[in-house]
């Protein structure tokens, strides 16, 4: 959970270059990322959290295993599900918004059951534990390509 805040903390900081674009790293802006890692975080913690854990079942997932594996989402492979993609304009205002909103959400996962779940729409049924892995590998892909946009 440390981690997790601590990459929040690292957005935050980002929030002044919001506006910055560099189309050889990314055709997003700073804060297209920045709301997106954030609209994703919060509805995967919403759905982990309204999950029912005796509803979960471990199944092989050969996506889930490599990418686990090498604890590292690669570049250009998936597209942001419709309900994590930023609509609108994303200003200073609206990002430290939704980064409050998302804080307040993670304590949540502290408190749920191991096999508490969501479902992802690449590697399935994830259980609370490999929630957070997922969601720090998140945090940190997008962290990787914000810190390429400002560079």
């Amino acid at each position: 959970m440390e981690k997790i805040i601590r990459q929040l903390n690292e957005l935050e900081a980002r929030i002044p270059d919001c506006d910055k674009i560099n189309p050889a790293v990314s055709a997003a802006s700073v804060g297209w990322h920045i709301e997106h890692v954030l609209l994703a975080t919060g509805k995967v913690i919403d759905a982990v959290s309204a999950s029912d854990p005796g509803m979960y079942k471990w199944k092989f997932n050969k996506n889930r295993l490599i990418v686990f594996f090498l604890n590292k989402i690669p570049r250009g492979k998936g597209r942001a599900p419709k309900p994590s993609v930023p609509k609108g304009e994303t200003t200073r205002e609206s990002l430290t918004e939704s980064l409050e909103k998302t804080r307040s959400r993670v304590p949540k996962l502290s408190g749920l059951q191991p096999n508490h779940y969501f479902d992802h729409p690449v590697f399935g049924k994830i259980n609370r534990k490999q929630t957070l892995k997922f969601l720090k590998m998140h945090l940190e892909h997008h962290l990787k390509i914000i810190r390429e946009i400002v560079r």
